[in-house]
């Protein structure tokens, strides 16, 4: 068993798990954008004013879904240079970040923090091994 463990590549691990994730909020928010307002409720002003700009919460909400869809492209197909997934996974984990920043840790913004702790972790690992010859 221990062979096989050690076949397994962690980053493909963790690719899989954050795609699988995001696969279900990113296609939630484009589809039921109005059941995420929650999550700006308490946005910084800056961020505030930038929602109005691009046509209010149901936009910006649904912009993410997309955003988060693109993720999962780039996490799950192996066709995509590494250099995309690396940028994704450091997207994924900022964006993460600033959701448990700007709403505070509560009963569903805890889980964000592991979220963003896999997208970093996934970063690291990607930029560790950024001089193998596998470009994905």
């Amino acid at each position: 068993m221990s062979g096989a463990i050690r076949k397994i590549n962690p980053a493909w691990v963790l690719r899989l798990f954050l795609g699988l994730t995001f696969l279900y909020s990113g296609l939630d928010m484009t589809r039921n954008p109005s059941l995420w307002t929650w999550t700006v409720s308490k946005a910084p002003l800056f961020l505030t004013n930038f929602i109005h700009t691009v046509g209010g919460i149901t936009n910006f909400i649904r912009g993410v879904g997309y955003l988060e869809l693109v993720f999962v492209a780039l996490f799950l197909i192996p066709i995509f240079p590494r250099i995309f997934v690396k940028i994704a996974s450091l997207l994924a984990g900022i964006e993460m970040s600033l959701i448990v920043i700007s709403l505070g840790i509560n009963m569903t913004t805890f889980r964000d923090i592991g979220l963003a702790g896999a997208a970093f972790s996934l970063f690291i690992l990607l930029v560790e091994h950024s001089h193998s010859h596998d470009w994905r």
